[in-house]
Order: C-alpha cells, then structure tokens, then sequence
C-alpha cells in the first residue's frame, strides 16, 4: 500500500506536468497564430532613436545550442522545423538580392530552436518590417548587423 508521502509527491509530480503540458512554452516548435505564443528572440537590445526597438526580431547576440531531443536524423525534429520554413530561406535570399550593398547572410540557428538568421550591414529596422511582411513565420527570424 503506497505510503500518504509517497501520494503527495506524485500528486506534486503530475501539477508541475500538467502545467508543462498545459501551455505552449517559450520556444515551442508548434506554430501558433496567437501573440503570446510568440517564441523568444534571443537577446534584443536597441538604442533608443535607432528605430530598432520597432523590431522585435532584432537581436545583439544569437542565442545557440543544442535543440533538446535532436538525434541528428534527416527526420528528426530539427530537419522538419527546417523543412517547415524553408520557402522564407528563398524569400529572404531573394529580399537580400535585392539589397546587396546592406545584406550580408541567411542561415538557420537550431538550437535552442530552430529559426532564420538574416543579416544587414545598415538599415536594420527597416529590413526587418519589409521581412516580416513578406515571410511567412515572420516571428521565426532574427535579424542581426552584421560588419560591412
């Protein structure tokens, strides 16, 4: 027979669950449409004047490391958030092509979760509003300056 100790660490065991599970964490790799579900950015930092604030994809430093429960595999986890949002690959590339004197880079960051980060020389807020208009996970990017 389970002692009463042994039924209030379970009982306390399940609650700190079921509020995991209760809610979509920061980061989640399931897309939402709602505001708060909004995954983190990393580290946003923007001088005031710069117009930086206006953009929260913006981020100083880029948040990496490994993606918690990634085997590696070419359908794990990780290769179907790349999969997921590819096309926006194209269209920052193709957004960058038509801004060569400013844009600098495309990649994907995996860890802590998978999202774009697209570089720019200058202009930093003005590329990330023209960005998140035409992609299609626009809270899936960060954008970052990059030197010239």
């Amino acid at each position: 027979m389970p002692s009463l100790r042994h039924g209030a660490f379970v009982l306390a065991a399940a609650s700190v669950l079921a509020g995991c599970w209760g809610s979509q964490p920061r980061g989640s790799l399931v897309p939402s449409n709602t505001p708060d579900a909004r995954p983190s950015l990393g580290t946003p930092s923007a001088a005031p004047g710069d117009g930086l604030a206006a953009c929260p994809n913006f981020v100083e430093v880029v948040e990496t490391g490994p993606m918690p429960g990634d085997d590696g595999t070419e359908e794990g986890p990780v290769a179907r958030e790349q999969e997921r949002i590819r096309d926006d690959v194209d269209a920052a590339s193709a957004y960058g092509a038509e801004h060569p004197d400013e844009f600098a880079s495309v990649r994907f960051e995996n860890g802590p979760r998978v999202r774009l980060v697209i570089g720019f020389t200058a202009h930093i807020a003005e590329h990330c509003a023209a960005l998140r208009e035409i992609l299609e996970y626009p809270d899936e990017f960060e954008i970052i300056r990059q030197p010239a």
